[in-house]
This record gives structure tokens, sequence and C-alpha cells, in this order.
């Protein structure tokens, strides 16, 4: 077979099967995703956590700031969970949304996630959430609002703060998914 006959077949079998109709757009929020809204709001107390550049749990008030981290293959996140006072099951459903000043909103859609007791409450693992369309620059210094809801068996947990990025580290090949953090 001559190559520019084979060329020609493999890029008429390439628009063959590329150029069909694409599937409509997908809800990044349908309704499997979100928790469920019928159950009603816990009435307990939640706050959003943080991991900070020395890798530790901070609980986030208004202004405070959240370290963006820089994982050795280039991606950019965020990793954010909630504290409460109240006992969590093992494994609640967990959602997360951080919507920057900029318009650039992030959505990590509900998932199962497990907890852990800490002294005086509750707390989900930390959950990583990726601005891979970012670079660090774009997202140092800029106000975030931070969403997290979580859904327990009986009712729904939410908790809001805004809070400010800014740089975390870097985290290298060797440290692990969640391993030390550096400059």
């Amino acid at each position: 077979m001559r190559p520019i006959a084979y060329v020609a077949r493999c890029l008429a079998l390439l628009f063959a099967t590329a150029c069909g109709p694409q599937p409509a757009p997908r809800d990044p929020m349908d309704a499997t995703q979100k928790v469920d809204s019928s159950l009603p709001t816990c009435p307990d107390s939640a706050q959003v956590f943080g991991i900070d550049k020395n890798e530790t749990r901070v609980v986030l008030s208004s202004g405070s700031e959240l370290a963006v981290t820089q994982g050795f293959q280039g991606f950019l996140f965020v990793r954010v969970g909630l504290h409460t006072a109240s006992t969590l099951a093992k494994s609640v459903h967990m959602s997360v949304i951080v919507a920057l000043d900029n318009g650039v909103e992030q959505y990590l859609p509900q998932r199962p996630v497990k907890t852990e007791a800490v002294t005086g409450g509750s707390e989900t693992v930390e959950m990583p959430v990726f601005f891979n369309d970012s670079t660090m620059p774009d997202l140092i210094s800029r106000k975030a609002a931070v969403d997290v809801e979580v859904e327990t068996a009986t009712c729904v947990m939410r908790a809001h703060v805004d809070t400010t990025l800014t740089y975390g580290g870097y985290m290298g090949a060797d440290a692990g998914f969640w391993g030390t953090v550096s400059d």
C-alpha cells in the first residue's frame, strides 16, 4: 500500500469517528452529585479546615489564608475538609466548591469520605481541589469563598469561609500523595 493512500484512509477513519454528534453538556452539579437537600440542616456548627504549608490542619476563619500547593507534576491544589464538634460516622458524603474573585470556580462533586475523631469532635479527611487551568501567580492573593457540605445519615452540615489564597510550597515526588511540602 502506498503511504499516501494509507494516510488518507487513516484520516478518513479519524474524521468518520470524530465528527459524530457531541454528547449534551452535563450540569457539573447534577442531582446525583449534590448532597440530599431534603435533609434538614444539622443543628451543630461546622467549620472549614485547610492544610497549611507545614502540613497542619488549620480551622479557617474569615480572612485567613488557604495554602495553594504545587504537586511534583505541576498540579496546583488546595486541600480542605470539614471540622465539627459533633461525632460523625466513619464515612460521610462531602462536596466542596471553591470560588475565586476572578470568576474561577472549582467544584468537587459529592463523594464518600472517611472521617476521624479529633480532640473536640470529628473531621473529614482533607480533599484536594485542583486549579489546573490556572498558574500559581494567577492564584496567589486571590480571594476565595470555600463551601463544604457533608451529608450525614440524618442531616446536612454546611460550612462557609472567605479566605485569601497564599503560596503553600512544593510537594516533591518522593513525598507520597500527602507528603512533605517544601519551598
